[in-house]
């Protein structure tokens, strides 16, 4: 976090400052910080789906439901005019609890030779899903195993 911050000082405005500290945030359960990271994210990225991804991930987790919820609903109004990648949507489910939807979106992000399934092994949000055989097969199917 020490780190990051240090480097939002340099560059408030570089995205990826503010993804991996809104992430750091989020392992600190500081959920209030990792939504303003997320939130900044999403502004310093027009709306990108990733950043929505992120975001609803982070509400879900925070207890807002109707706020991941409707992150959910922007990024499937999102998908009617560009694409995106299933893998932001499971991280929503995932956040949610919704785990049986979570591995259906994985499996169709596997199917889409989507890049950020590269990320499962080392990516901590994945933790509540690495007891799951389901999750174990994915990281088979992906080679990271």
């Amino acid at each position: 976090v020490a780190q990051f911050r240090s480097t939002v000082e340099l560059d408030p405005n570089y995205l990826v400052t503010r993804m991996f500290l809104g992430q750091a945030y989020l392992q600190q359960q500081k959920f209030d910080n990792a939504l303003q990271e997320f939130q900044r994210a999403v502004d310093l990225s027009n709306g990108a789906a990733f950043a929505i991804g992120l975001l609803g991930h982070c509400q879900a987790l925070a207890g807002e439901k109707n706020e991941a919820l409707r992150s959910l609903d922007k990024l499937q109004e999102l998908s009617g005019t560009k694409y995106v990648s299933p893998d932001f949507l499971a991280w929503i489910h995932m956040g949610l609890g919704n785990l049986d939807e979570t591995f259906r979106l994985l499996r169709a992000a596997y199917e889409k030779r989507s890049n950020w399934l590269v990320w499962l092994n080392p990516d901590p949000r994945f933790d509540p899903l690495r007891g799951d055989a389901r999750f174990q097969g994915l990281l088979g199917q992906v080679g990271l195993i």
